[in-house]
């Protein structure tokens, strides 16, 4: 069987940077932050393999109008497909080892013509000799024809699917259980079901498969619903009782949140109380600090008034005194001399009074002056005592508003996200419950027209007519030998349930795990089916793409849900490069290998315009 390999993924847009992304032979791992277009490039990939939903509208892929992809085939050389994002049909191309175009060789449909190669599923299936095989497409023995999309979710596992809790080769969809169980035959045993007959049925229970398909993919579509609600709520549920007890839990858990909502709008109010007579107080020692502030301006002019005083009656007292010591010959006052001069009579020009008066002018003077700095010194001291008590009220004040806006506002936020939770929740539950009633209403109506194999015969019966137990315990060794490799805590007993058609591990269903192990086994099965292909060279395009399979490092669902401190991440990596150094496995995630390992390609999305590789666009 040939190989495929993934060489180039390349975006083009008209006046737009190519996008392009490399990958080797061996282990590539993509890692880095998130909302770089890690997940995008496994959407992509599967879309250029055949896919009908055009990837996601991102903001980064504007501009961007068509895609291509370089693929080395084994012995056969390089080629390129191009397509454009308005979905539609392949154009192919010969390529060399850089991606560039050589030669138009065909135009490939994506729709799938059985037989031929002019179709994208057609040109890959002849390339691993798998062009002309059918697979059964119901109970009845109908048959379709094998297309490549039936090997493309087994090969390309993208981040939505690899921790759902169906079986790894189960959609979930009830109409394709039948084609999806043969694809798994298939890839075991290199044999398809060409040549299995229709079986003869009673024209009655003939009659009765329409109805009781039809019936069986509203179920289908009904557990659809059932397990996207039961993720909303991380519970899986799946009777009327768990419901009951999950909706009293809820309750319970809506009376404690509304409560500590209450106390919490109590506590904000108190503190708002408080920081509402801090900012009151921290204003009214403003108000009085203006106020002293304005009476010291006006002590200011008074005692400077009080300086000039003094300097005059000293000056008064001074003159005053030198006169009276010294007498004059001409009268200070009126200029008279001495001999026109009635030193008898009273007058104006007594100096020894008057300088007596200005003594006591002076004293009067000073002792307001004192009175007056005292006042202002007192002043001072209020407003000191002010300022500090103001200093203390803004500390008070900024550790309130603090605890308001932060401690107190996040956890009020908070308990309002998770009372809203919880009431949607209560929702699902409410939905969930006319879900699981009406699946019993159309299991009673499914079981009246039920043909009698149908009734009589059990699944594992007819599994058995699928899969011997001789190859599944082969396969289901395998997988254990791969689960201990990495270290997987509990990969003691591995074994294959036909009834739901997936494997228990050490006595536990892989779906009943919490997301992180479920994911991480499901890459397990993923590498150890290719590894069983390559091994027995059975169909398988050899390589192989997985999103988030270390979901159980970064975002466990609980303590049992999460392997942090282990080392199988680095056991992990250890296997995939040295199991797949010839083939190709592609890991995206979110950190980056912790094991220094030679044969690896690291492509790291940094997110930050300044170092490395900022996305899988161009910033």
């Amino acid at each position: 069987m040939k190989a495929i390999q993934i060489k180039q993924l390349r975006f083009l847009g008209n006046k737009k940077i190519d996008a392009l992304i490399e990958f080797e032979q061996g282990l590539n791992v993509i890692y880095g932050a998130s909302d770089t277009g890690k997940s995008y490039i496994a959407e992509t990939l599967d879309y250029m393999f055949g896919g009908s939903n055009a990837p996601r509208d991102i903001p980064e892929a504007v501009g961007y109008s068509s895609i291509e992809l370089t693929l080395y085939v084994q012995d056969q050389g390089y080629y390129l497909l191009k397509r454009g994002y308005d979905g539609g049909d392949f154009v192919l191309f010969s390529s060399n080892e850089n991606g560039e175009k050589l030669e138009q060789l065909e135009t490939l449909s994506q729709k799938f013509i059985a037989g031929k190669t002019d179709s994208i599923s057609g040109w890959l299936l002849s390339i691993i000799d798998s062009l002309h095989k059918k697979l059964k497409r119901n109970k009845k023995g109908d048959k379709k024809n094998l297309s490549f999309r039936d090997f493309a979710r087994l090969v390309i596992v993208q981040e939505t699917e690899i921790h759902k809790r169906t079986s790894p080769f189960l959609s979930g969809q009830f109409l394709l259980v039948t084609p999806e169980k043969s694809t798994f035959k298939y890839l075991l045993t290199g044999i398809d079901d060409s040549d299995e007959y229709l079986a003869e049925k009673d024209i009655n229970e003939l009659a009765s498969v329409p109805k009781v398909e039809l019936i069986d993919e509203w179920i289908s579509d009904i557990n659809i619903e059932i397990e996207q609600h039961s993720n909303k709520i991380n519970e899986p549920v799946s009777s009327l009782e768990e419901i009951d007890k999950l909706q009293e839990s809820l309750e319970g858990l809506l009376t404690e949140e509304k409560e500590k909502i209450e106390n919490l709008k109590r506590t904000i109010d108190e503190e708002l109380d408080k920081k509402r007579s801090l900012v009151q107080k921290i204003e009214s020692r403003k108000d009085r600090i203006d106020e002293i502030n304005e009476l010291r301006s006006r002590f200011k002019l008074l005692s400077e008034h009080y300086s000039t005083d003094i300097q005059r009656l000293e000056a008064i007292i001074e003159s005053g005194s030198l006169i009276v010591f010294e007498g004059s010959d001409i009268c200070p006052l009126c200029g008279a001399s001495e001999e026109h001069q009635n030193t008898d009579t009273d007058c104006d020009a007594n100096f020894s009074e008057i300088v007596k008066a200005a003594e006591q002018e002076t004293k009067k003077i000073h002792i307001l002056a004192k009175d007056l700095g005292e006042t202002i010194e007192s002043l001072n001291i209020e407003e000191k005592e002010l300022l500090d008590a103001n200093l203390k009220s803004n500390i008070d004040l900024l550790e309130v508003t603090q605890k308001i806006n932060t401690s107190l506002t996040a956890e009020l936020s908070s308990t309002k996200d998770s009372y809203s939770n919880y009431i949607s929740n209560m929702q699902d539950l409410k939905y969930l419950r006319k879900l699981i009633e009406r699946k019993s209403n159309l299991q009673v109506q499914r079981n009246k027209f039920a043909p009698i194999e149908d009734k009589n015969e059990g699944s594992s019966e007819k599994d058995k007519r699928l899969l011997s137990e001789t190859l599944l315990n082969e396969f289901s060794q395998m997988l254990e030998n791969t689960l201990k490799e990495w270290h997987y805590p509990g990969s003691e007993r591995v074994h294959f349930d036909k009834t739901e058609f997936d494997f228990v591990i050490n006595g536990v269903p892989r779906g009943s795990r919490g997301k992180g192990f479920r994911a991480i086994t499901h890459a397990a099965i993923s590498c150890t089916l290719m590894e069983y292909c390559v091994t027995k060279d059975l169909p398988h395009p050899k390589f192989l793409v997985l999103d988030s399979p270390l979901l159980a490092y970064y975002k466990p669902e609980g303590d049992d849900d999460s392997l942090v401190g282990t080392d199988l991440k680095e056991k992990f990596y250890e296997y995939l490069s040295s199991h797949f150094n010839k083939d190709q496995v592609i890991i995206i995630e979110n950190e980056a290998p912790s094991n220094d390992l030679n044969n690896i390609n690291t492509i790291h999305f940094t997110r930050n315009e300044n170092e490395g590789r900022y996305g899988l666009f161009p910033n």
